[in-house]
């Protein structure tokens, strides 16, 4: 939390980071398990987190951490 406040980042906008995070995570243990174990497959979804903001117009600068937490969770 301490950066994101040192980065003068708005308490709702860190709280539905942090929300997308925790959502983020829990679908990649869930696909790990139900895929028996297939790394692979976690690892594809972690990428595609990492490289789907950029492909918005400016280098991601249409991400509403608010959209993206209410649809991962």
């Amino acid at each position: 939390m301490i950066p994101y406040a040192l980065m003068s980042r708005s308490a709702g906008r860190i709280f539905w980071h942090s929300l997308s995070a925790i959502a983020m995570r829990v679908i990649i243990v869930w696909l790990y398990e139900n895929t028996k174990a297939s790394i692979p497959v976690a690892v594809l979804f972690h990428t595609m987190i990492n490289l789907s903001w950029a492909v918005f117009p400016l280098a991601g600068s249409y991400y509403d951490p608010l959209i993206n937490g209410l649809i991962l969770t």
